[in-house]
């Protein structure tokens, strides 16, 4: 099975999600905010626990963004 992270960026955070591909099994979730700000956060989880999911980021065969702006397309 190989992995796939999809990746959702802001101005101050950001959004992750690993997936096991390719029955697209969440394997984890994470967000990352107020970036380079006082009192930034990072919250990661993984069915309630902390795990390591990967050994190496080698395990990691793409990345996805969503690229969103304010236009009508």
């Amino acid at each position: 099975m190989s992995k796939m992270i999809a990746i959702n960026a802001g101005s101050s955070s950001l959004k992750f999600q690993l997936f096991e591909m390719p029955n697209e099994k969440v394997l984890t979730a994470g967000l990352v905010e107020r970036i380079g700000l006082d009192k930034g956060v990072f919250t990661i989880l993984v069915n309630g626990e902390n795990l390591c999911i990967i050994e190496s980021l080698n395990e990691i065969e793409g990345i996805g963004h969503r690229v969103v702006h304010g236009g009508e397309k």
